[in-house]
């Protein structure tokens, strides 16, 4: 069915299909295009602009670390994360073996390989999610730049308190809730995942201060 066709091709390059709101219809963001985005909506925790729901989820519920990729042919590749926080070591060493196993169709079974790398790159990053980032749209204070968000955008949440770890709060909108109400009610809920395992080097391009090397 197309249904099952456009899921093999979500699947294969893990970009984000979704249901846009200004058509009836599909739409498509390619694993290519969450790459190194600008940020589309940066808001302040102490201008008060996230409702008192903002937290932090450190559980294993879209952690991965042993990934199998089977081609249409049969073909497989495997990649696991063999050391470090959120390896398949059994703690404290790492968090045990969370595996999955995922059937694509790649053009080349060359291929596999690196997409089974991908996906446990992007499922194993030890970085924090957040299920629910909630906006009251109206408080003053609330950037008006948040109701532009959409399925794969950046979002950044700046000046955050001290049991949140250093730096932005920085997220890829993966879903989207919102409320309506009577007396100006409206409140814009985001479900994030980690945008660092997006911010990928570009080959003839400096990323950092090369002081004392060069790109070869």
């Amino acid at each position: 069915t197309i249904s099952a066709l456009l899921q093999e091709c979500e699947t294969t390059d893990q970009g984000m299909m979704f249901e846009p709101r200004q058509v009836l219809g599909l739409g498509y963001v390619c694993r290519s295009a969450l790459y190194n985005q600008a940020v589309t909506a940066t808001a302040s925790w102490t201008s008060s602009e996230l409702a008192a729901a903002f937290q932090a989820t450190s559980d294993t519920l879209a952690v991965i670390n042993d990934v199998t990729v089977t081609n249409a042919d049969s073909s497989t590749a495997r990649q696991v994360l063999s050391s470090g926080a959120m390896s398949v070591q059994n703690p404290p060493d790492g968090i045990g073996r969370l595996d999955t196993s995922i059937s694509v169709n790649a053009a080349n079974d060359d291929d596999l390989a690196s997409l089974a790398n991908w996906k446990l790159w992007t499922s194993s990053t030890d970085d924090d999610r957040y299920p629910s980032l909630p906006f009251d749209m109206a408080r003053s204070q609330t950037p008006d730049t948040i109701p532009l968000l959409d399925i794969g955008s950046y979002l950044q949440v700046t000046d955050t308190p001290d049991w949140v770890p250093p730096g932005p709060v920085r997220q890829l909108c993966a879903g989207f809730t919102e409320a309506l109400g009577p007396f100006g009610v409206w409140q814009i809920g985001v479900n994030g995942m980690p945008e660092a395992p997006y911010e990928v080097a570009v080959v003839g391009t400096a990323k950092a201060d090369t002081d004392g090397s060069v790109l070869h």
